[in-house]
């Protein structure tokens, strides 16, 4: 009688273990495919040099920007650049996934909306589409990547080799005259200081910018 219960015993444990794995990959597959459904919605919008792309992330760092800046749902922003016909994604962003390092970064849109960093995006475009404003504003960006330029970990509007991710699009921007932000800078009251930043509302309420796509 005991051999038979612990036999029945471990058949649930494996029926069990069975069960979770499957719900995990039912999951996994589910989330992958919600990305490459997204990922071929980005490649039918022909992506330009200039687009911004918005995400809503998960990591501590995210939450405490949305926590700041409750009127967006997003809390960190790119620029789209083309490289060899493809498009990339340039951002300032902390030091992630065990990086030591916090230079501006230059990667791929699939890497940029990866679910384990981001739970949605959109992506803005100026709609003046003037060519010369957009290829300036997007190779200031590139030259802050190419030139090494790091992570703004002071939040310091002053510092033109240090930007933190909304300061470089907003830089970028206005190295081709124009001003996505027109001063509505937040008042961000951290633990142990107080700053005036640029958030990401700061720059999606531009009337410059139109939402192109939202998923």
């Amino acid at each position: 009688m005991l051999k038979k219960r612990c036999i029945r015993r471990i058949l649930e444990i494996i029926m069990l273990a069975f069960a979770s794995y499957s719900i995990a990959l039912l999951y996994s597959v589910e989330s992958t495919k919600g990305q490459n459904t997204s990922l071929v919605l980005l490649q039918q919008l022909k992506l330009q040099n200039g687009d911004l792309i918005f995400r809503r992330g998960i990591s501590i760092e995210s939450q405490i920007v949305l926590l700041s800046d409750r009127s967006s749902e997003y809390s960190h922003v790119g620029l789209i650049y083309n490289l060899n016909g493809k498009p990339f994604v340039i951002h300032s962003v902390p030091a992630e996934s065990g990086e030591i390092t916090e230079y501006i970064k230059m990667e791929s849109i699939q890497d940029f909306i990866d679910e384990e960093k981001s739970e949605k995006f959109a992506i803005y475009r100026l709609k003046d589409q003037s060519l010369n404003k957009v290829q300036k504003a997007s190779s200031f960006a590139y030259n802050c990547y190419q030139h090494k330029y790091r992570f703004d970990n002071d939040y310091d509007l002053n510092s033109d080799k240090q930007l933190y991710c909304t300061e470089l699009i907003w830089k970028a921007y206005m190295s081709a005259g124009v001003d996505l932000v027109c001063n509505r800078l937040k008042n961000i009251n951290f633990i142990i200081t107080n700053k005036t930043m640029i958030m990401p509302s700061s720059i999606i309420e531009s009337k410059l910018l139109q939402n192109i796509y939202s998923n």
